[in-house]
């Protein structure tokens, strides 16, 4: 795994993306501080973590796999060392086919995409706090153009193929989006690896809510074995944590249940 050098101005712009919490304001305080009170609270997030601290993991021994435009592993979040391992345990860049997932202009997105889901430093928590991450750089930005960089999409899904196992990646979060109104799936080669990927248990998650569209949905979203979210990493599922304590088996035809929130605290 390779690692990045980056100024800490650029670290600290990365964690203020959107909605993020500066650590400053919170380092000091002994209660854990959701990424987004707002919207944790408004989801019950933050009431699930009450209710459910001594029964569920909130991810820790798993491992969810970021497809981004690229990760700066010099962000402090990306650093931070858990008493059960270092927080980013694997990295891929399925462009250059190396190792090395650092963001080249214009790709900005993947730094930050993996807060509300995952952050757990200077005590601010995402939902899954507890869980590994796998920084995969696989498209130039986040936002594309058609589907023209499918191919190095699917490249990416079968590294997750292929390194579920020893990681134990229980879930994906495939940022990349056209944003175009799609009523109908588009084949293209992620295909086949989505398919394969939920026949393996894996849930990936792709955004479909960004322009509030009404009258189709992004690819990849559109695509069958994708899960179709609002927001990135997706909000909107983390209504799951209320309703369930226990992983669940499902089929092809039926949505998993998020695996890093529902599974049983180990002792």
């Amino acid at each position: 795994m390779t690692s990045r050098s980056g100024t800490e101005g650029l670290a600290a712009a990365a964690l203020s993306t959107e909605v993020g919490i500066d650590p400053q304001d919170v380092a000091d305080s002994l209660e854990p501080t959701p990424h987004n009170t707002e919207s944790f609270r408004q989801i019950r997030v933050i009431d699930a973590w009450r209710k459910y601290s001594d029964h569920l993991t909130w991810g820790k021994g798993q491992c969810l796999a970021i497809l981004d435009d690229g990760c700066d592993l010099a962000a402090p979040p990306w650093q931070v060392e858990m008493p059960w391992g270092r927080k980013v345990i694997a990295t891929y860049n399925s462009i250059d086919g190396n190792d090395d997932p650092t963001p080249v202009p214009p790709g900005y997105h993947g730094t930050s995409v993996g807060y509300p889901s995952s952050i757990n430093h200077a005590g601010i928590r995402g939902v899954a706090y507890n869980n590994f991450v796998a920084q995969v750089r696989c498209v130039t930005i986040v936002h594309l153009q058609g589907q023209c960089e499918a191919t190095s999409m699917a490249t990416a899904l079968q590294w997750v193929l292929d390194h579920h196992e020893r990681y134990n990646i229980t879930a994906v979060n495939l940022s990349p989006l056209d944003d175009e109104r799609h009523r109908e799936p588009v084949s293209t080669p992620i295909d086949e690896k989505l398919e394969a990927l939920r026949n393996q248990g894996i849930w990936v998650s792709a955004p479909c809510g960004n322009h509030h569209y009404t009258d189709g949905i992004s690819w990849p979203a559109c695509q069958p074995f994708a899960s179709p979210s609002a927001r990135p990493f997706p909000d909107n599922m983390w209504l799951i944590l209320t309703a369930s304590q226990t992983r669940t088996s499902w089929s092809p035809r039926k949505p998993p249940r998020h695996p890093m929130l529902t599974q049983p605290r180990v002792p």
